[in-house]
């Protein structure tokens, strides 16, 4: 399992998902006057459109930062989709670390809490457990 298929597993970011959020957002900024409805349309028209030809995890990723960074609007797309991506992957740390105290492999758990303490989680140091301890992770 690499970094990619990891992050599919833990946040399976959806295009609905992102259309969802990106909605949200517009909506919600209409409401408080920060932005008029003709702008709102044609945001809301380049994401339907384009959000249907991002059809890996990646590409959905590479979508919502191209957002980000086209419609200033949007800029907070990243920290909401960002933010949730940090919450899946905290609960599957705490059940990965869990399970592996629990079939006794303390020190693998250790790292695990480990990494799921620091700051900025990445997940190459995850991928780095993976590749040291093959099988830590099975997938169902």
């Amino acid at each position: 399992m690499n970094a990619t298929e990891l992050e599919i597993l833990v946040n399976p970011l959806s295009k609905q998902r992102v259309y969802q959020v990106s909605r949200k957002i517009v909506f919600r900024k209409m409401d408080e006057n920060k932005i008029a409805p003709e702008r709102a349309d044609k945001i809301l028209d380049f994401v339907e459109k384009y959000v249907k030809k991002a059809n890996s995890p990646k590409e959905r990723r590479d979508f919502y930062l191209l957002l980000a960074k086209k419609f200033p609007e949007l800029r907070e797309i990243k920290s909401v989709l960002q933010s949730e991506f940090r919450e899946k992957l905290d609960n599957f740390l705490s059940q990965l670390a869990e399970m592996q105290m629990c079939e006794g492999n303390l020190e693998n758990a250790e790292q695990i809490m480990r990494i799921g303490n620091s700051r900025s989680v990445k997940v190459t140091e995850i991928e780095r457990l993976m590749k040291e301890n093959p099988g830590i992770i099975k997938l169902k």
